[in-house]
C-alpha cells in the first residue's frame, strides 16, 4: 500500500533502496518472519551507512583532487 502511494509520488522510487526496505519489510511482515524481517533492516542500515561514508569521503576530499 505505501509503495504504490510512494510510487505515485515518484515514478522512480521503486528503483530505491528505501523502496526495497519497505517491500522487505512489507513481506516479512506477510510471513510472520522475524528473521527475514532483521535482515531486511540490517542490509538497509549498511547501504545507508556505506553512502554516508562515500558522501562524508567525498566532501572531505573535494578541494584535493
Amino acid at each position: 500500500m505505501l509503495q504504490s502511494q510512494m510510487q505515485e509520488l515518484d515514478p522512480t522510487f521503486s528503483g530505491t533502496c528505501e523502496y526495497k526496505l519497505l517491500a522487505d519489510i512489507a513481506a516479512a511482515m506477510d510471513e510472520d518472519d522475524v528473521a527475514k524481517f532483521t535482515d531486511a533492516v540490517k542490509e538497509f542500515d549498511s547501504m545507508t551507512k556505506l553512502v554516508i561514508i562515500i558522501l562524508l569521503w567525498s566532501y572531505i576530499t573535494q578541494d584535493r583532487y
